[in-house]
């Protein structure tokens, strides 16, 4: 709400009977209704309804109106001639109940209508804002879309046009010159993906799909499968059984999730990288290279927070993004790494 621009459309003053000095003040203005302090934005008001009408000469009337701005008109008492007036208590409903009552109003009605009539211009308002605040956020998310001919830097995720040898607000040089070759890359762990299957790991794995989501997957028989409740927002996770309280369990956890904006992979993942480094103060990105899942091209990101390292494996199939998460203590990750492997590439889409 900007105060800048309230202004006051009706307001009324009722004294007490006993004590004259006891003013009580009703506001409606172009945005609140106001009792005394307490206020309530017309945009939460839900209905307003008159109780207790009834026909008084307006002589007698010891509370009557004034409206002033807009609507300025007054009354004059103690005139010889009576004149019958119909007043009321006007009530503003919100989340079902009367949060604020105006008592004894002259001609309520006309008090509804002005009322209904500012509340149904606020909501306008709010709803241009809305929009506008929403075509702001389109346009945004578009930019991102429309940097397909740049690329981020590895070390402060700004982005650079396609070509440049070096970060044009942080300096890092890229050595090779160009976006898609700009990447870390670990030869070594592309070598392990696809020489793990052929490797003695001394572990039973067991089977797990889901015809709900369409996925498969293969984990050790001495892991166990994470209770729905404590999955959080991923599909389906798989968590070690740690030997001592001092162990710590290892989490392969899956996601599946519907592609926003029709981002290509590579944009996907640039999205991903700039949303961790404003997530994690102590975020540091080990490796960004290609590779496959489910036989589908696919990205992986690795990199350390606060004594965790953690590898994620995405992919982009029909809309939907695909991805696998992989965290552990930085001490262990190497140790625990072709077993997840092994799971990486019995994974498999069946939808």
């Amino acid at each position: 709400m900007n105060i800048k621009f309230e202004r006051v459309l009706w307001h009324n003053e009722l004294k007490g009977h006993l004590n004259k000095n006891a003013v009580q003040t009703y506001t409606i203005t172009n945005y609140r209704v106001l009792l005394n302090e307490s206020a309530i934005l017309l945009r939460d008001i839900d209905d307003i309804v008159i109780m207790d009408r009834r026909r008084v000469p307006v002589q007698g009337h010891t509370g009557d109106s004034t409206s002033i701005g807009v609507y300025n008109s007054s009354f004059q008492f103690g005139n010889i001639n009576s004149t019958i007036k119909t007043i009321g208590d006007i009530c503003f409903i919100s989340a079902r109940r009367s949060c604020i009552t105006f008592p004894q109003v002259l001609d309520p009605h006309r008090v509804v209508r002005l009322a209904n009539a500012a509340r149904k211009r606020s909501l306008s308002v709010e709803k241009l804002a809305t929009h506008k605040f929403s075509i702001r956020s389109q346009r945004k998310k578009e930019s991102i879309i429309r940097s397909s001919n740049s690329f981020f830097c590895l070390r402060c995720s700004s982005t650079n046009p396609s070509g440049s040898r070096y970060c044009n607000k942080c300096g890092y040089r890229i050595s090779m010159g160009d976006s898609d070759k700009s990447i870390i890359s670990t030869p070594a762990v592309a070598s392990l993906a696809k020489s793990i299957d052929n490797m003695n790991l001394g572990v039973k794995f067991l089977n797990y799909e889901s015809l709900s989501t369409g996925l498969k997957i293969q984990y050790p028989s001495n892991w166990v499968i994470v209770n729905p409740e404590l999955k959080g927002h991923f599909t389906v996770a798989f968590k070690s059984q740690p030997q001592s309280i001092c162990d710590y369990a290892q989490i392969v956890a899956i996601d599946v999730r519907n592609l926003p904006l029709h981002l290509s992979l590579r944009q996907y993942i640039e999205v991903n990288v700039i949303d961790l480094r404003k997530k994690y103060a102590n975020f540091r990105l080990i490796e960004s290279a290609p590779t496959t899942l489910a036989t589908n091209p696919a990205h992986r990101l690795v990199y350390s927070e606060g004594g965790q390292k953690l590898m994620h494996n995405v992919t982009i199939k029909n809309n939907t993004v695909y991805q696998i998460v992989f965290s552990t203590r930085s001490d262990e990750y190497h140790n625990y790494l072709p077993i997840v492997q092994k799971m990486i590439n019995s994974f498999g889409i069946t939808k």
